[in-house]
Protein backbone atom coordinates (compact mmCIF):
# COMPACT_ATOMS: atom_id res chain seq x y z
CA UNK A 1 0.00 0.00 0.00
CA UNK A 2 2.88 2.51 0.91
CA UNK A 3 4.43 1.46 -2.20
CA UNK A 4 1.15 2.44 -4.53
CA UNK A 5 1.11 5.45 -2.47
CA UNK A 6 4.34 6.81 -3.37
CA UNK A 7 4.00 5.95 -6.97
CA UNK A 8 0.66 8.04 -6.64
CA UNK A 9 2.69 11.35 -5.28
CA UNK A 10 5.24 10.75 -7.74
CA UNK A 11 2.64 10.99 -10.83
CA UNK A 12 1.00 13.75 -9.13
CA UNK A 13 4.92 15.08 -9.03
CA UNK A 14 5.46 14.87 -12.47
CA UNK A 15 2.31 16.48 -13.60
CA UNK A 16 2.73 19.51 -11.60
CA UNK A 17 6.47 19.84 -12.65
CA UNK A 18 5.59 19.43 -16.52
CA UNK A 19 2.24 21.32 -15.93
CA UNK A 20 3.65 24.47 -13.42
CA UNK A 21 6.99 25.28 -14.49
CA UNK A 22 7.28 23.93 -18.48
CA UNK A 23 3.47 25.39 -19.33
CA UNK A 24 2.08 27.68 -16.76
CA UNK A 25 4.63 30.16 -15.74
CA UNK A 26 6.18 30.67 -19.07
CA UNK A 27 2.63 31.24 -20.56
CA UNK A 28 1.82 33.61 -17.72
CA UNK A 29 5.29 35.27 -18.37
CA UNK A 30 5.19 35.36 -22.24
CA UNK A 31 1.40 36.12 -22.76
CA UNK A 32 1.39 38.67 -19.66
CA UNK A 33 4.18 40.71 -21.21
CA UNK A 34 3.13 40.18 -24.64
CA UNK A 35 5.79 37.59 -26.16
CA UNK A 36 3.54 35.27 -27.17
CA UNK A 37 2.74 38.12 -29.86
CA UNK A 38 5.88 36.78 -31.64
CA UNK A 39 5.32 33.85 -33.87
CA UNK A 40 8.87 32.76 -33.36
CA UNK A 41 8.72 33.32 -29.45
CA UNK A 42 5.63 30.85 -29.69
CA UNK A 43 7.62 28.17 -31.94
CA UNK A 44 10.10 27.92 -29.36
CA UNK A 45 8.22 27.30 -26.67
CA UNK A 46 5.99 25.11 -28.50
CA UNK A 47 9.16 23.10 -29.14
CA UNK A 48 9.89 22.96 -25.40
CA UNK A 49 6.37 21.81 -24.62
CA UNK A 50 6.45 18.89 -26.82
CA UNK A 51 10.24 17.25 -25.92
CA UNK A 52 9.06 17.46 -22.34
CA UNK A 53 5.73 15.66 -22.59
CA UNK A 54 6.64 11.90 -23.69
CA UNK A 55 8.24 11.58 -20.08
CA UNK A 56 5.34 12.66 -18.37
CA UNK A 57 2.97 10.30 -20.20
CA UNK A 58 5.03 7.35 -19.69
CA UNK A 59 4.85 7.95 -16.36
CA UNK A 60 1.19 6.67 -16.31
CA UNK A 61 2.09 3.57 -18.29
CA UNK A 62 5.30 3.02 -15.75
CA UNK A 63 2.91 3.37 -12.50
CA UNK A 64 0.39 1.46 -13.88
CA UNK A 65 2.84 -1.48 -14.90
CA UNK A 66 5.53 -1.04 -11.27
CA UNK A 67 1.79 -1.39 -9.41
CA UNK A 68 1.16 -5.05 -11.12
CA UNK A 69 4.56 -5.95 -10.69
CA UNK A 70 5.67 -6.08 -13.50
CA UNK A 71 9.30 -4.95 -13.69
CA UNK A 72 9.82 -7.78 -10.52
CA UNK A 73 8.32 -10.08 -13.04
CA UNK A 74 10.38 -9.12 -16.22
CA UNK A 75 13.81 -8.05 -14.94
CA UNK A 76 14.94 -7.75 -18.22
CA UNK A 77 12.88 -4.65 -18.62
CA UNK A 78 13.69 -3.27 -15.53
CA UNK A 79 15.20 -0.06 -16.77
CA UNK A 80 12.20 1.38 -17.64
CA UNK A 81 11.13 1.41 -14.01
CA UNK A 82 13.77 3.92 -14.21
CA UNK A 83 12.22 6.45 -16.24
CA UNK A 84 10.96 8.75 -13.48
CA UNK A 85 11.81 11.92 -11.73
CA UNK A 86 12.67 10.99 -8.34
CA UNK A 87 13.33 7.16 -7.49
CA UNK A 88 16.59 7.36 -5.19
CA UNK A 89 15.65 3.98 -3.64
CA UNK A 90 16.58 1.96 -6.49
CA UNK A 91 20.18 2.83 -6.78
CA UNK A 92 23.26 2.22 -4.49
CA UNK A 93 23.37 5.73 -3.14
CA UNK A 94 19.63 5.88 -2.50
CA UNK A 95 19.69 2.73 -0.57
CA UNK A 96 23.01 4.00 1.76
CA UNK A 97 22.48 7.74 1.93
CA UNK A 98 18.73 8.89 3.77
CA UNK A 99 19.52 12.40 2.51
CA UNK A 100 19.73 11.40 -1.25
CA UNK A 101 15.94 9.68 -0.55
CA UNK A 102 14.15 12.71 0.72
CA UNK A 103 13.58 15.27 -2.06
CA UNK A 104 14.17 18.20 0.42
CA UNK A 105 17.49 17.62 1.67
CA UNK A 106 18.49 16.61 -2.10
CA UNK A 107 16.80 19.73 -3.41
CA UNK A 108 18.65 22.28 -0.70
CA UNK A 109 22.35 20.31 -1.08
CA UNK A 110 22.12 21.17 -4.66
CA UNK A 111 20.62 24.64 -4.08
CA UNK A 112 23.62 25.17 -2.94
CA UNK A 113 25.85 23.77 -5.41
CA UNK A 114 23.42 25.18 -8.22
CA UNK A 115 24.32 28.67 -6.70
CA UNK A 116 28.14 28.20 -6.31
CA UNK A 117 27.67 26.66 -10.00
CA UNK A 118 25.92 29.78 -11.21
CA UNK A 119 28.55 32.03 -9.99
CA UNK A 120 31.43 30.44 -11.51
CA UNK A 121 29.04 31.19 -15.05
CA UNK A 122 28.53 35.05 -14.43
CA UNK A 123 32.26 35.16 -13.27
CA UNK A 124 33.64 32.99 -16.11
CA UNK A 125 31.68 32.74 -19.08
CA UNK A 126 32.33 29.39 -19.16
CA UNK A 127 30.27 26.01 -18.38
CA UNK A 128 27.07 28.28 -19.89
CA UNK A 129 24.35 26.22 -21.12
CA UNK A 130 22.55 28.46 -23.68
CA UNK A 131 19.68 30.48 -22.89
CA UNK A 132 16.41 30.84 -25.29
CA UNK A 133 16.69 33.72 -27.23
CA UNK A 134 13.80 35.96 -27.43
CA UNK A 135 12.63 38.35 -30.11
CA UNK A 136 12.88 41.41 -28.22
CA UNK A 137 10.26 44.16 -27.19
CA UNK A 138 7.89 43.70 -24.66
CA UNK A 139 10.05 41.24 -22.78
CA UNK A 140 12.99 43.31 -22.24
CA UNK A 141 11.91 43.70 -18.84
CA UNK A 142 14.38 42.03 -16.88
CA UNK A 143 12.40 40.23 -14.76
CA UNK A 144 10.64 38.53 -17.39
CA UNK A 145 13.99 37.99 -19.50
CA UNK A 146 15.67 35.98 -16.39
CA UNK A 147 12.42 33.82 -16.05
CA UNK A 148 11.79 33.23 -19.78
CA UNK A 149 15.77 32.03 -19.98
CA UNK A 150 15.15 29.42 -17.22
CA UNK A 151 11.74 28.40 -18.03
CA UNK A 152 10.04 26.27 -19.78
CA UNK A 153 14.05 25.77 -21.18
CA UNK A 154 15.36 23.77 -18.07
CA UNK A 155 12.24 21.86 -16.96
CA UNK A 156 11.78 20.65 -20.77
CA UNK A 157 15.17 19.54 -21.64
CA UNK A 158 15.69 18.01 -17.85
CA UNK A 159 12.86 15.66 -18.97
CA UNK A 160 13.94 15.01 -22.62
CA UNK A 161 17.81 14.71 -22.02
CA UNK A 162 18.12 13.73 -17.94
CA UNK A 163 14.83 11.58 -17.47
CA UNK A 164 13.83 10.22 -21.68
CA UNK A 165 16.65 9.79 -23.60
CA UNK A 166 19.46 9.06 -20.65
CA UNK A 167 16.92 6.21 -18.85
CA UNK A 168 15.27 5.02 -22.06
CA UNK A 169 18.72 4.42 -23.63
CA UNK A 170 19.63 3.19 -20.35
CA UNK A 171 16.58 0.95 -20.38
CA UNK A 172 16.93 -0.60 -24.46
CA UNK A 173 20.50 -1.90 -23.75
CA UNK A 174 19.38 -3.12 -20.37
CA UNK A 175 17.00 -5.64 -22.25
CA UNK A 176 19.48 -6.91 -24.73
CA UNK A 177 22.39 -7.02 -22.05
CA UNK A 178 20.11 -9.57 -19.52
CA UNK A 179 18.45 -11.22 -22.80
CA UNK A 180 22.61 -11.98 -23.85
CA UNK A 181 23.15 -13.64 -20.27
CA UNK A 182 24.80 -10.80 -18.14
CA UNK A 183 23.72 -10.35 -14.88
CA UNK A 184 21.14 -7.48 -14.11
CA UNK A 185 23.54 -5.74 -11.49
CA UNK A 186 26.23 -5.67 -14.36
CA UNK A 187 24.12 -4.68 -17.06
CA UNK A 188 22.42 -1.84 -15.39
CA UNK A 189 25.77 0.05 -14.34
CA UNK A 190 27.21 -1.10 -17.91
CA UNK A 191 24.03 0.84 -19.91
CA UNK A 192 24.07 3.42 -17.55
CA UNK A 193 28.14 4.10 -18.77
CA UNK A 194 26.94 4.00 -22.16
CA UNK A 195 23.73 6.19 -21.52
CA UNK A 196 25.74 9.11 -19.60
CA UNK A 197 28.22 9.44 -23.09
CA UNK A 198 25.36 9.17 -25.21
CA UNK A 199 23.20 11.58 -23.70
CA UNK A 200 26.10 13.74 -23.11
CA UNK A 201 26.78 14.06 -26.80
CA UNK A 202 23.43 14.33 -27.70
CA UNK A 203 23.30 17.77 -25.30
CA UNK A 204 26.21 18.91 -26.65
CA UNK A 205 24.98 18.24 -30.44
CA UNK A 206 21.52 20.12 -29.11
CA UNK A 207 22.54 22.98 -27.53
CA UNK A 208 25.08 23.64 -30.56
CA UNK A 209 22.15 23.49 -33.19
CA UNK A 210 20.12 25.54 -31.56
CA UNK A 211 23.16 28.10 -30.06
CA UNK A 212 26.21 27.62 -31.49
CA UNK A 213 28.97 28.80 -29.83
CA UNK A 214 32.97 28.66 -29.85
CA UNK A 215 34.73 26.10 -28.72
CA UNK A 216 35.26 27.06 -25.55
CA UNK A 217 32.02 27.14 -24.98
CA UNK A 218 31.11 23.81 -26.45
CA UNK A 219 33.74 22.23 -24.15
CA UNK A 220 31.19 24.25 -21.27
CA UNK A 221 28.65 22.53 -22.84
CA UNK A 222 29.95 19.31 -22.75
CA UNK A 223 31.03 18.89 -19.12
CA UNK A 224 27.42 20.66 -18.00
CA UNK A 225 25.95 17.35 -20.21
CA UNK A 226 28.20 14.94 -18.66
CA UNK A 227 27.90 16.74 -14.78
CA UNK A 228 24.16 16.52 -14.80
CA UNK A 229 23.52 13.11 -17.10
CA UNK A 230 26.17 11.15 -14.23
CA UNK A 231 23.83 12.93 -11.02
CA UNK A 232 20.74 11.96 -12.68
CA UNK A 233 22.01 8.17 -13.15
CA UNK A 234 23.50 7.79 -9.77
CA UNK A 235 20.26 9.40 -8.20
CA UNK A 236 17.51 8.70 -10.40
CA UNK A 237 16.39 11.91 -9.09
CA UNK A 238 15.64 15.27 -11.59
CA UNK A 239 16.44 17.54 -8.74
CA UNK A 240 20.65 18.05 -9.10
CA UNK A 241 20.36 18.53 -12.92
CA UNK A 242 17.12 20.88 -12.96
CA UNK A 243 19.13 22.76 -10.41
CA UNK A 244 22.58 23.17 -11.40
CA UNK A 245 20.98 24.11 -15.06
CA UNK A 246 18.48 26.14 -13.93
CA UNK A 247 20.97 28.30 -11.92
CA UNK A 248 23.53 27.90 -15.38
CA UNK A 249 20.47 29.35 -17.02
CA UNK A 250 19.74 32.14 -14.55
CA UNK A 251 23.16 33.51 -13.90
CA UNK A 252 23.91 33.26 -17.48
CA UNK A 253 21.19 35.49 -18.33
CA UNK A 254 21.92 37.89 -16.00
CA UNK A 255 25.23 38.28 -16.76
CA UNK A 256 25.32 38.58 -20.58
CA UNK A 257 22.41 41.07 -20.38
CA UNK A 258 23.90 43.36 -17.90
CA UNK A 259 20.45 42.75 -15.65
CA UNK A 260 22.92 41.93 -12.56
CA UNK A 261 26.72 43.46 -12.07
CA UNK A 262 28.69 41.22 -11.24
CA UNK A 263 29.30 41.53 -7.76
CA UNK A 264 25.61 41.25 -7.11
CA UNK A 265 25.50 37.57 -8.90
CA UNK A 266 28.42 36.63 -6.36
CA UNK A 267 26.71 38.07 -3.49
CA UNK A 268 23.37 36.58 -4.54
CA UNK A 269 24.60 33.13 -4.98
CA UNK A 270 26.51 33.34 -1.86
CA UNK A 271 24.26 34.49 0.02
CA UNK A 272 21.47 31.80 -0.91
CA UNK A 273 24.24 29.17 -0.35
CA UNK A 274 24.35 30.22 3.28
CA UNK A 275 21.02 29.94 3.60
CA UNK A 276 20.61 26.77 2.15
CA UNK A 277 23.74 25.51 4.15
CA UNK A 278 22.10 27.06 7.61
CA UNK A 279 18.97 25.04 6.07
CA UNK A 280 20.73 21.87 5.70
CA UNK A 281 22.37 22.29 9.10
CA UNK A 282 19.12 22.67 10.81
CA UNK A 283 17.45 19.52 8.84
CA UNK A 284 20.54 17.22 10.29
CA UNK A 285 20.05 18.43 13.76
CA UNK A 286 16.62 17.83 14.06
CA UNK A 287 17.61 14.14 12.43
CA UNK A 288 19.63 13.03 14.85
CA UNK A 289 17.60 14.48 18.00
CA UNK A 290 14.39 12.37 16.28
Amino acid sequence: MAGRTEQALELISIWLFYGILTLSVPVALMYGLGAAENTSNLVKFFLYAIIGLPVVLFSVIRVYLKNRGFFEANPELKGFDFITIHSPEQTFLGKNLEWVRSPIRLTVVFLIVGMLFGMLVSQSGQFAPGVPVLVQGSVAESTTALGLAVEPAVSAETLFFNVGVLMATTAVLTFFLVRSGMDLSAAIVASKTVSVVTTTLAFLFYHNFRYGGSETSQVGILLLGFITNTLTAVTHSIIPAYMIHGSGNLFQKASSASIWANEVSVALALLVALAGAVLLGFIFILDSKE
